[in-house]
């Protein structure tokens, strides 16, 4: 982002993002990190389509941002 003078970067995996993914993001304030759950939502809510991720998350990664990166995400 700062190479290309970005002023906001989103980031989207069909799987899932680990705590110190959602720490570094929040950290860096200007990344938005989008998940597999997120992303199936966000295709349900927009498009009307039901679509599944088949990874299954590992225990350390988490599925859901705390409420700084809630906030990050919703807007």
């Amino acid at each position: 982002m700062e190479e290309r003078k970005a002023g906001h970067g989103i980031l989207v995996t069909t799987s899932w993002f680990t705590p110190r993914s959602w720490q570094k993001a929040r950290e860096h304030g200007r990344i938005e990190l989008i998940d597999g759950n997120r992303l199936t939502y966000l295709i349900k809510k927009h498009l009307g389509k039901d679509v599944l991720t088949g990874i299954k998350r590992p225990r350390t990664a988490t599925t859901e941002p705390d409420d700084a990166s809630a906030a990050i995400a919703s807007s």
